[in-house]
């Protein structure tokens, strides 16, 4: 007997991009056809279950020649498919491809994000699950792994259906719990414990009708689909069911997409929000996101918020390159989140309780985890903005010049050089006007650390020029106080992490400037803080003083000899 091979996702792709290979290199059939037929064939040998023959219309009858099958078929063979969960899950990405799957928005939900949202809901034995985007259906067939009565799958992509049907098949389940349609309308008449679901980031619903057939869509012109996912989703359940579904962070921040969160916050209570890390849909998109994990009311909301349990992950279970890496904080998150659960549990049994902590959110409704995890954690602390202001007063082009601007590119770790300034005659946008002891944060790609102190020297050499910045600066300012100590501080591992994970927005993400200005202060810093300003501007003085002598050996060296 062959020895059998580890079932690992890696493995698979690698699998069935050469079955790809074989396929487009000996025929002109379907790829995706005759790959499909090859595993329901392979799954049917070993579960011996006869309805995966019809989820591949009858693999038997495979147009491919017998020698490329026969060639397939033993690629296969090492590989145990009926067992290998995150593998099943990475067919689903190999067979339908990624191109168009990145144009519909839709994604593989890696297994441990599955997996994570599966456990967060707390399934209870004999509960009714719906998934209304399901994609290859990892949430319905991880539901009822742990226990779920029965589940129900919708997906307007054919071939998503047929792999869905497929796989819960190989999995013991029944493929009618499978539905081919628009997951946005088919469901309106299905009532559910339990709604898992990642819908489709991208696209938007344009059409007045069906917007109308939405509370979150009556009235306006356009609205993304995940937002009516998000809708539909909450009104399938029955009073008192929860809700986990994956949602773009952009929808959790900003004040374009208030409406939503309050609308939210009225027909369900917030029980957990917690932050993916950036990799998680690599390598298709770096777009963040978040779990939210909801329960519909019973009653209606009476104004105050109960506690919210916020989580930001910090260790990615992928890495740059979209690569599973086997480590990840989300079983430590759950199990944070199911003591407070029975804390709080344990605190209302008490004949008079302490009053559970309320949640007190912005005038935005903000519910992105690290805006409040540095709010919760740090209750009383000093912060930023309480020792410097964001500042923005403009040099408009309508001014008259000179000017000196300085980009993104021209600081870095705490400096700004002069050798790159110019000074320019006319502005062609607004700039934020700075001055002497100033710190310039960029809000955008904070992994550059564009971060730097406005020494006066620098000032002092552009006197007869007014100094200003791009607006992607957040411009700090201590009045009389010395910030330059904020630099290093920024600049330390620990804080450049919190803003790298603090990114809102989609192709261009940005800081928000209220995470720069909230980040809590220790004590050890505030103690410090005028040596290490001290120090900190003899640092940047010395950095002058080298580049200063850096220039006057490019002169000297440029002097034609005598």
């Amino acid at each position: 007997m062959p020895k059998r091979l580890a079932a690992k996702p890696g493995n698979f792709s690698s699998l069935f991009l050469r079955i790809e290979e074989l396929i487009l290199a000996s025929s002109g059939a379907d790829v995706f056809e005759e790959t499909l037929k090859l595993l329901a064939s392979k799954l049917y040998h070993e579960t011996r279950n006869v309805a995966l023959l019809k989820s591949g219309d009858d693999p038997l009858f495979s147009s491919l020649p017998a020698a490329i099958r026969e060639q397939c078929t033993q690629l296969l063979a090492p590989f145990t498919l009926s067992q290998a969960g995150e593998t099943l899950d990475a067919l689903f990405e190999t067979l339908i491809t990624r191109t168009s799957k990145g144009q519909k928005g839709q994604f593989f939900t890696p297994r441990y994000v599955v997996d994570f949202c599966v456990r967060l809901v707390q399934l209870q034995g004999g509960e009714r699950v719906l998934d209304p985007a399901c994609g290859s259906g990892a949430f319905l067939n991880a539901a009822l792994e742990l226990g779920a009565g029965s589940v129900s799958g919708y997906d307007i992509d054919a071939r998503a259906v047929r792999i869905a049907k497929l796989l819960m098949l190989a999995r013991g389940g029944d493929a009618r719990s499978i539905h081919e349609g628009d997951g946005l309308r088919d469901f309106s008449n299905e009532s559910a414990d339990v709604v898992l679901t990642n819908p489709p980031f991208a696209g938007e619903i344009n059409d007045p009708q069906r917007l109308r057939e939405f509370e979150l869509g009556a009235g306006r012109v356009r609205v993304e689909r995940d937002v009516l996912f998000l809708e539909r989703g909450i009104k399938a359940l029955r009073p008192g069911g929860k809700l986990a579904i994956v949602l773009p962070h952009s929808k959790f921040a900003g004040k374009p997409s208030r409406y939503i969160r309050e609308w939210l916050l009225d027909h369900v209570e917030v029980l957990a929000v917690v932050g993916l890390g950036r990799n998680t849909f690599l390598p298709h998109t770096h777009q963040k996101t978040n779990v939210l994990l909801a329960r519909r009311r019973t009653v209606a909301r009476n104004g105050e918020l109960p506690a919210i349990f916020f989580a930001q992950s910090e260790i990615d279970a992928k890495d740059s390159r979209g690569r599973l890496t086997g480590s990840s904080d989300l079983d430590g998150i759950l199990a944070e989140y199911t003591r407070r659960q029975a804390s709080d549990s344990d605190a209302a049994a008490v004949l008079n309780p302490k009053p559970l902590e309320a949640c007190s959110l912005d005038e935005n409704l903000t519910l992105a985890p690290e805006r409040n995890t540095a709010a919760s954690t740090s209750s009383g602390a000093v912060r930023i903005g309480d020792i410097a202001k964001n500042t923005s007063t403009y040099c408009k082009p309508a001014e008259p010049g000179p000017f000196v601007v300085v980009d993104t590119t021209h600081a870095v770790d705490g400096f700004i050089s002069a050798r790159p300034l110019e000074v320019v005659e006319a502005l062609q946008s607004n700039k934020k006007r700075l001055q002497a002891g100033d710190v310039i944060v960029s809000r955008l790609r904070p992994y550059l650390r564009q971060i730097a102190y406005v020494d006066a020297e620098l000032v002092q050499r552009f006197r007869d020029a007014q100094l200003c910045c791009s607006t992607e600066f957040y411009v700090l300012r201590a009045g009389r106080d010395n910030a330059a100590f904020l630099v290093p501080f920024l600049l330390t591992p620990e804080i450049q992490a919190l803003l790298a994970r603090s990114q809102e927005g989609g192709h261009h993400p940005r800081v928000p400037a209220a995470v720069v200005t909230n980040i809590p202060l220790s004590p050890g810093v505030l103690k410090a803080r005028e040596s290490l300003s001290t120090e900190f501007a003899r640092v940047v003085a010395a950095i002058r003083d080298a580049e200063r002598a850096r220039e006057l050996l490019v002169r000297r060296s440029a002097t034609p000899p005598q």
